[in-house]
């Protein structure tokens, strides 16, 4: 009730106030936890970790710990999801598709039973039932042997379906593989151009590629980024879709689309996140979102804390109360272990954040 006063006086606050935030945070409990807890990486075989923590654009916290910084480039496994997610919103701003769109209409080979009924909006919010990596079948979706439209044939072909498309929250990147081959027929270009033009130029992500699974882009999982590009996203999302400088990368309405629970109330097929997870605040799972996995919703419904893990361990955030989003950087083989590490990292934020704006009310400006 406390943290839920806090944030109900911030927001009120925003309507007549322009923040500064020029006095300092407290991060020593945050800095505690990190020191702690460093080892779980290094244990892990991490060479480096890097955390950066920005409020609407200015750089509040970071730790830094081996040889990585902020324009150090890494493979960011599913962290790529959030990315992926932009493009494809930014793509159906066009009109030329349809995110409800079965993608069967556009690649006969999704033309089979139950198959036939996915869409994009299924692949984004994890409810296609594609399942891959099981019983023998490779999983396609991150496979370096084959490119994009290839992969996509194939788990059309061979991939299991464990539930009705829309019926259940099943994590995976099989969907959002399918859902990137037809995006590449439609638009007559390759995912990796179509990334470029609707998210990296525009948003000014000049160290960012698709190349981790090179031939195949791996729409779920294949980027290779840094922590500037990634933060440079970030604040894009938190602008409503404004970059930087000012150029609108997606409308208001994709910014809706993309921040809503999609997963709320459905059955889990399955999620990485396991029951044994102590999981922030009064979650009893983590739902999906378009892209990025939910920490908090408002009374409305709409997501204002998300977060997007990969398996090597990145693992970008962001809180569009507060105004505050960050990245943890890394390289592991299994980045789980450090999940439990990088949520409490996100409650320290959190709280210092709230405790610094409740205590240096003169770091509020009226106009």
């Amino acid at each position: 009730m406390k943290r839920a006063l806090k944030l109900a006086v911030l927001a009120a606050s925003f309507t007549f106030c322009i923040p500064s935030f020029a006095s300092a945070y407290d991060f020593s409990d945050l800095e505690t936890h990190l020191a702690a807890n460093e080892n779980v990486w290094f244990s892990l075989g991490a060479p480096r970790v890097y955390l950066e923590v920005r409020r609407h654009g200015e750089t509040i916290h970071t730790f830094s710990r081996g040889d990585v910084g902020a324009n150090r480039k890494l493979p960011i496994a599913s962290a790529t999801k959030w990315v992926s997610g932009a493009a494809m919103l930014a793509l159906a701003e066009t009109g030329e598709f349809d995110l409800d769109q079965p993608i069967s209409t556009v690649l006969p080979a999704y033309n089979r039973p139950v198959k036939a009924l996915i869409t994009p909006m299924h692949a984004f919010t994890i409810r296609d039932g594609l399942v891959t990596g099981v019983s023998g079948i490779p999983m396609y979706s991150l496979s370096d042997e084959h490119d994009l439209q290839e992969s996509a044939q194939l788990i059309a072909e061979e991939a299991l379906m464990g539930f009705l498309p829309g019926n259940q929250l099943g994590y995976g990147g099989s969907g959002m593989q399918a859902a990137g081959a037809m995006m590449e027929v439609v638009f007559e270009d390759t995912w990796e151009n179509l990334a470029a033009q609707t998210v990296f130029s525009p948003v000014g992500m000049t160290n960012s590629s698709y190349t981790h699974f090179a031939p195949n882009p791996a729409i779920g999982g294949g980027m290779e980024s840094t922590a500037n590009d990634y933060l440079a996203f970030l604040e894009m999302l938190l602008g409503q879709g404004r970059a930087a400088d000012g150029t609108q990368v997606l409308t208001q309405e994709s910014i809706e689309i993309m921040f809503q629970n999609y997963t709320a109330g459905l059955p889990t097929f399955y999620t990485p996140w396991g029951d044994e997870l102590d999981l922030p605040g009064d979650l009893e799972r983590i739902d999906y979102a378009f892209g990025t996995w939910v920490l908090r919703e408002d009374a409305n419904g709409r997501v204002q804390k998300a977060l997007s893990p990969g398996a090597f361990g990145t693992a970008p955030f962001l809180d569009r109360e507060l105004g505050t989003y960050g990245i943890v950087m890394t390289a592991l083989a299994d980045a789980k272990p450090t999940w439990p590490v990088v949520l409490r990292a996100l409650e320290l934020i959190e709280e210092a954040v709230l405790e610094h704006d409740a205590t240096q009310p003169s770091t509020w400006m009226i106009y």
